[in-house]
């Protein structure tokens, strides 16, 4: 009988814990030219904004990009996502761009650089030649979004019933022997 008990609770909590998911992971970037040069600044009128999404099972972000490339103040020459890279402080390019106003693409991060991402640690930057480290920057920073209540798939949520039956009947069954034996339940 304890064998029975043991192999509920087995399944009964496991009923609670699926495989692990992966998922796609929102971030923002509003980009400018008081966050380039390690926040000194550079003047620039040039504004943009970004969304990035963070596939977690293969390292993929896929970008959209928006950037006022005629308030520049010269010629683009590069655009990249660096990382890791605090807020005003440099880091390595992870990942190049496309140049022009409009950015869209995908580009790949290992382990590292997703939990780097993760923690706000990565950045897009815009190069010029009139400003060659980077004439503006935009921190990539995760969407604060409402937690999503769990919800139990059908499988999950039959073993989980059917397990509470079949602890149901265990119980049952033992009061009822109980009761026979004249023993107090």
């Amino acid at each position: 009988m304890s064998a029975l008990v043991a192999s509920l609770a087995i399944l009964f909590g496991l009923s609670f814990f699926g495989r692990v998911q992966a998922e796609n992971v929102e971030f923002f970037a509003v980009i400018d030219g008081k966050q380039a040069n390690n926040c000194v600044g550079t003047g620039s009128p040039a504004t943009g904004t970004g969304t990035f999404i963070l596939d977690t099972a293969t390292g993929t972000v896929t970008y959209d990009i928006n950037i006022r490339t005629d308030l520049l103040m010269g010629r683009e020459t590069f655009a990249h996502v660096h990382g890791p890279g605090a807020p005003c402080v440099e880091g390595p390019v992870l990942y190049d761009v496309p140049l022009g106003g409009h950015k869209q693409g995908t580009g790949q991060v290992n382990a590292e650089g997703q939990a780097d991402m993760l923690n706000g640690l990565h950045y897009m930057n815009v190069h010029t030649a009139a400003v060659g480290p980077g004439e503006i920057r935009g921190q990539i920073l995760r969407k604060v979004t409402t937690p999503k209540v769990p919800m139990l798939s059908t499988p999950t949520a039959f073993a989980l019933a059917l397990g509470l039956v079949a602890l149901g009947s265990i119980v049952l069954l033992r009061r009822k022997a109980a009761l026979g034996s004249g023993e107090s339940p």
